[in-house]
């Protein structure tokens, strides 16, 4: 059962992505990574790890209830991405998120292949393992418009968990159906051969630069 629950998870985490519902950005002017120690941010950071701390749980939480009625390759077609909404905040008791996305250096879906600004936050974690330092377990970045307008990314890390090998371990080890289902769905799948423990990917979570009057603010309840 718990095989099952993963390989559905790692379906339904692939699909992050869709989440991502910005429209086109203005031009921009400049982004930098800033302290997420620093006190005038707490709020922001909150707000993000908030996101990404739920995002992740409730994946796993779809995935187990789903495994209950199909099985994981049978269970793909009725997946969708946490029951959000498809017009306004992904998670409407955080109303400042506005996109959430899974990305990676080693894609499974080309569509999560990162943006210029993702590029960097994944490039800030490959500097510090490939240093032998440990990674960062959160990065915050502000990033300012040309139009003056602001917002904010928080990113957190994903690892490796000690059974997600059922799914991005060596291929030859991943099961039969699931290596047929990878094959047809994402033929230029590059996450497998991943060791327990090892840096994954990232999750981003954007944040809008100011809360919308009288919203609220606590984490989702689910």
């Amino acid at each position: 059962m718990t095989a099952r629950i993963l390989i559905l998870a790692l379906f339904l985490f692939t699909a992050l992505v869709a989440a991502d519902r910005t429209a086109t950005p203005p031009p921009l002017r400049q982004a930098i990574f800033v302290n997420p120690d620093d006190p005038a941010v707490r709020e922001v950071r909150r707000i993000g790890e908030s996101a990404a701390t739920w995002i992740s749980r409730r994946l796993i939480n779809e995935a187990a209830s789903s495994v209950v009625v199909h099985s994981p390759v049978d269970g793909l077609g009725v997946c969708h991405l946490l029951n959000l909404p498809k017009s306004g905040p992904p998670l409407p008791e955080l109303p400042r998120v506005t996109a959430i996305k899974r990305t990676s250096l080693r894609l499974r879906n080309p569509a999560n292949a990162p943006d210029a600004l993702e590029g960097q936050a994944l490039d800030r974690i490959r500097t510090s393992i490939e240093a032998g330092t440990p990674p960062p377990s959160l990065l915050l970045q502000r990033v300012d418009y040309a139009n003056g307008t602001r917002e904010w990314r928080v990113y957190q890390p994903v690892t490796v968990g000690p059974q997600c090998a059922a799914c991005h371990g060596p291929p030859e080890a991943l099961p039969g159906d699931l290596r047929a289902v990878l094959r047809e769905r994402y033929p230029t799948d590059a996450a497998v051969g991943y060791l327990r423990g090892e840096w994954r990917g990232l999750i981003r979570v954007t944040v809008a630069d100011a809360p919308a009057a009288g919203a609220p603010g606590s984490p989702p309840r689910r």
